[in-house]
């Protein structure tokens, strides 16, 4: 094991079901382990023989004073905005045009890591949608101000408020469910009016508001066509093994032909948690780290979120082969402990705002995959 992608997990003296749980979440670090503990009051039925309260003890002088800290401050008001999805919804296999038709699903292929970020963060700000529901619009915008990047000038800021109104616009409710917005809405809306500069129409514009007519002018040299999209439909634990196949594979197919990629994708938090809980975006560890915890067999779905995939980082150690490089539309406020000198461990977060998301993940549970052509 390379001291790369080793674990930094103390000696535990752990039995048989407790050593299955670990692998399970593959946390390697202690507050890791720890968030994964405090998450879960499930494993009480679901898994009696872990001592949870015992290992969380036991961890406890292990524990970074960052972590500590993390877990005794408020949470911060987090915007989501995509929903989880109705089982209604639901669509037919795979169509012909999806990637990974007969392709493995497993990534351990792809040796090299690809990364669209690189130097470009410094000149890139990330964004932060504040407390407001504009996940979907900041991640498609994403891969279009990637795009423009230029060397020397970074690139222009595009209205999230803009193309939120717009996608909730279309006809018929085409652009959104009940409870947020889809990825697809999103697509349909930058093909038909394009997006406009933040300069134009600011982010902190109500979202209901109609753009105004210097708006729609700067948009619409913006129209986006021959976008790649598809609708995996909506997170189900009881359809698992009937999702499409090869989510992961798709993205890294994207990604290798230099195109960021938006997703949706519900987040978890166990049910006997408070219906205002943490989950496993708002973690303490996922705050402090960017690591999106993995979803558990005890947890159920409790909400959703939209990002941008810029990279992916090889491991031999997660379940398919590696993870996604996350660009957060939370700001500052999420990854807060990066970059982080101890590098020791992967994967690896460059700055603060950033994150990442296991493949293994992408491939259970993302709900829908867009790209600019």
């Amino acid at each position: 094991m390379s001291a790369l992608t080793g674990s930094l997990l103390p000696p535990l003296g752990l039995n048989e079901a407790e050593w299955a749980f670990v692998a399970r979440t593959r946390a390697r670090r202690p507050d890791q382990l720890h968030a994964y503990l405090a998450a879960t009051p499930s494993l009480a039925r679901s898994a009696p023989d872990v001592r949870r309260a015992w290992l969380m003890a036991q961890l406890r002088p292990f524990l970074s004073a960052a972590y500590r800290a993390e877990r005794t401050r408020p949470v911060p008001s987090y915007g989501g905005g995509f929903a989880p999805r109705d089982a209604a919804e639901r669509p037919a296999g795979p169509p012909a045009d999806w990637p990974a038709l007969g392709k493995p699903v497993s990534l351990r292929d792809q040796q090299d890591a690809v990364d669209l970020l690189g130097n470009s963060r410094a000149l890139w700000p990330v964004r932060d949608q504040g407390a407001r529901g504009m996940c979907v619009p900041f991640a498609a915008n994403a891969c279009l101000e990637w795009r423009s990047l230029a060397p020397g000038a970074g690139t222009r800021r595009l209205s999230s408020s803009f193309l939120h109104q717009r996608t909730a616009a279309l006809p018929g409710g085409a652009g959104a469910t009940a409870l947020g917005l889809k990825l697809g809405g999103a697509a349909a809306a930058m093909a038909q009016d394009g997006v406009c500069r933040a300069a134009i129409w600011s982010d902190s514009m109500a979202l209901d508001a109609q753009p105004s007519a210097a708006a729609f002018a700067d948009a619409a040299p913006r129209r986006t066509a021959g976008v790649a999209y598809w609708d995996i439909g909506p997170w189900e634990k009881a359809r698992l093994p009937q999702r499409w196949k090869g989510a992961a594979r798709t993205v890294l197919a994207l990604l290798l032909a230099q195109r960021p990629v938006a997703i949706t994708i519900p987040q978890f938090r166990d049910p006997l948690q408070p219906a205002d809980a943490l989950n496993n975006w708002t973690d303490p560890d996922a705050r402090l780290t960017g690591e999106v915890l993995e979803r558990l067999d005890e947890w159920d779905r409790s909400g959703g979120h939209a990002v941008c995939l810029l990279g992916f980082q090889p491991d031999p150690l997660e379940g398919l082969g590696g993870w996604f490089l996350i660009r957060n539309s939370w700001g500052e406020r999420w990854a807060t402990a990066k970059p982080d000198t101890d590098d020791k461990v992967f994967p690896i977060v460059p700055a603060r705002g950033y994150g990442v998301i296991s493949a293994t993940q992408i491939e259970e549970c993302a709900s829908e995959i867009y790209a600019l052509a």
